[in-house]
């Protein structure tokens, strides 16, 4: 159930439409129906390939592993840590690490402050209708692969 949590900051930083899917899903060690090792590789109009993935398990895993031309940035619950190298000089490499206080996640009484607020039409929702859709389509499309095993073009 975690699936756009996932997938859409790889979205949001690609800048692109999804262009291909390719998705493993399985359920593993969680009671109930829901997966709980997901992958997803996503090929945008940009060039750009993203790799989404989750696997519940009992020892922690990065938050989020970024890679660029010029380095890395690692996250966890208690950091973040940028590792940056110049291409030109591959073996010198500059770590730096920040630490995550108050709540990474954010204030979780806040999305119900949103939607009470939209209901009453006041500001709207900050997550449009159509990004919603979208990312409904992207989850569709890696459900789609697994089932056929192989990458499935975005309609």
């Amino acid at each position: 159930n975690w699936g756009m949590h996932i997938i859409q900051p790889v979205v949001g930083l690609a800048k692109s439409r999804v262009k291909r899917v390719f998705g493993q899903l399985q359920q593993t060690i969680n009671p109930g129906d829901a997966d709980d090792n997901f992958l997803a590789v996503l090929e945008f109009e940009n060039g750009i390939r993203g790799v989404a993935e989750f696997t519940q398990s009992p020892h922690p895993f990065p938050g989020f592993v970024i890679q660029g031309t010029e380095g890395t940035i690692i996250t966890n619950s208690e950091s973040v840590t940028v590792k940056q190298a110049n291409p030109k000089q591959p073996g010198e490499v500059q770590s730096t690490s920040y630490p995550l206080v108050g709540k990474p996640f954010g204030d979780e009484a806040h999305l119900y402050r949103d939607i009470a607020a939209n209901l009453l039409n006041e500001p709207p929702y900050p997550t449009p209708p159509e990004l919603a859709l979208e990312g409904t389509k992207i989850l569709d499309a890696v459900r789609r692969s697994h089932e056929l095993g192989q990458t499935v073009e975005l309609r």
